[in-house]
């Protein structure tokens, strides 16, 4: 069996490596260590932190409820398409009475989430870490808000679409 000595192959390899990196310490800024955005506000976001804030569990159980209320929703127009195509016009109360009953559940929901908007509104508000998430604080309590307001107008043309259908 054969061998063959490369140590002094890889001492030159070696050194000359060591002198090309020396050589062009010049060009240390376009190195892979140099941050690719440069922070110019200064404010350095932590996320070493484990625990989410307090206000993100009220924020997850508006967008559960406002979920709740879309699909009651879809339910409630399904029953009043229900209701206006009859082809009699006996009275139903079974169907009306169960109108009625979702149409006091979606209220007292939408009312709830907008309890649970001014509550979230003000955990959102405690002192904050930094301003990052003060910012997101802010952000989600108006996307929520927003979204409930959207929620509680398509609601309400809903109401008043049926009741104008009913009339004529």
């Amino acid at each position: 069996m054969t061998s063959r000595n490369l140590t002094s192959n890889f001492l030159e390899f070696r050194n000359r490596a060591a002198r090309d990196r020396n050589f062009h310490d010049y060009e240390r800024s376009n190195d892979d260590r140099m941050a690719l955005i440069q922070n110019e506000d200064e404010e350095v976001i932590q996320f070493e932190k484990n625990i989410p804030p307090a206000w993100m569990d009220s924020q997850r159980r508006i967008q559960l409820q406002l979920e709740q209320v879309r699909s009651r929703m879809k339910k409630l127009q399904q029953l009043h398409d229900k209701h206006l195509t009859r082809p009699d016009f006996d009275e139903n109360s079974s169907e009306e009475k169960e109108i009625e009953s979702l149409t006091k559940d979606i209220t007292a929901m939408l009312n709830g989430c907008h309890t649970s908007v001014q509550q979230l509104s003000s955990q959102a508000n405690k002192p904050q870490v930094n301003t990052y998430d003060k910012r997101l604080a802010s952000n989600v309590v108006q996307a929520t808000a927003s979204a409930l307001q959207d929620l509680t107008i398509k609601f309400r043309k809903c109401q008043s679409n049926y009741l104008h259908r009913l009339k004529v």
